[in-house]
């Protein structure tokens, strides 16, 4: 990504971060600390099944230490054009969810994914699919804000 499309991610207009759970872990061991763009996570461990609270965490270092209208969350398999991305931004307001939303995900009961806790329904929570999504500052500052009111429950 650093070396394709995110080469174009320049301050002021755009800041990139790599979200890492640090969390027993040596950052001066991560080659890629160099860069200058890596925003450690202390409090986690990076694995898939916390995926999630990574997302959130790094949603509320952004909505504490930047200013930004618009944060964009991408996959590292990703490609994103980000001057076509910029100037769609232009037309929206910060109450901006950009992406793919769908509830139709049907919860895993076998298998290396398998959730067997899982009893809700038979389906998943309404979540963002897809190589990425945008969301506005409005939306970030208010997980932000409810952050402890959501990891509470887990």
């Amino acid at each position: 990504m650093r070396d394709t499309w995110l080469n174009g991610c320049q301050r002021p207009h755009c800041i990139k971060k790599f979200a890492i759970g640090t969390k027993d872990v040596d950052i001066g061991r991560i080659k890629d600390v160099r860069n200058n763009d890596i925003l450690p996570l202390a409090e986690l461990k990076d694995s898939y099944h916390e995926l999630t609270r990574k997302v959130s965490l790094s949603l509320n270092w952004i909505s504490n230490n930047l200013n930004s209208n618009f944060v964009l969350k991408a996959d590292e398999d990703t490609f994103v054009n980000l001057e076509e991305l910029m100037n769609e931004l232009k037309k929206y307001s910060t109450d901006l969810y950009m992406g793919y939303f769908t509830g139709r995900a049907r919860v895993k009961k076998s298998g290396q994914w398998a959730e067997p806790n899982w009893v809700l329904c038979d389906y998943y929570l309404p979540n963002a699919r897809g190589g990425g999504y945008v969301l506005g500052k409005d939306h970030v500052n208010f997980i932000a804000q409810n952050l402890d009111r959501y990891f509470i429950l887990l």
